[in-house]
């Protein structure tokens, strides 16, 4: 048996066969050929990897919530239910939760617990405003 020592620390001290770099540092050229692939494919001038759709939830929610407004999204989605309160906690961004008919959100509903950006009745100085709506996609259709 070899007197080696193999360094397990982290994922980029190991050096498996394929060329990788450190993805976090901008140095991965796996990571950056995939994202210009994808950029290229879709037409952006970038793309950006993200290692979970957890991560890809709350940059999503972040980009279209401002801090301190509210989310509006039926009572079982996802990011509400197993993200662990991840829009709050990174995002500062409140929410309130509407029960749906297996995951189909009743329009008069919405209307009723939206504020003041989509013009709805609850709206007041005091209301956060509810630039978004959250609608489920089809894991439970």
């Amino acid at each position: 048996m070899p007197n080696e020592i193999t360094d397990l620390r982290s994922d980029t001290v190991t050096k498996p066969t394929a060329d990788l770099g450190d993805n976090t540092l901008g140095e991965d050229p796996t990571v950056i050929r995939l994202e210009q692939m994808l950029a290229d494919t879709f037409g952006f001038t970038a793309g950006l990897f993200l290692p979970s759709g957890v991560m890809g939830n709350q940059l999503g929610l972040r980009l279209l919530v401002p801090p301190g407004q509210e989310l509006l999204a039926d009572a079982d989605s996802h990011f509400l239910l197993y993200e662990d309160g991840g829009v709050a906690w990174h995002g500062g961004i409140l929410t309130r939760t509407a029960v749906s008919e297996n995951g189909l959100l009743d329009p008069a509903v919405l209307a009723r617990n939206t504020a003041s950006v989509c013009g709805a009745s609850r709206s007041d100085w005091i209301s956060p405003e509810t630039p978004s709506i959250a609608a489920p996609t089809t894991e439970r259709a």
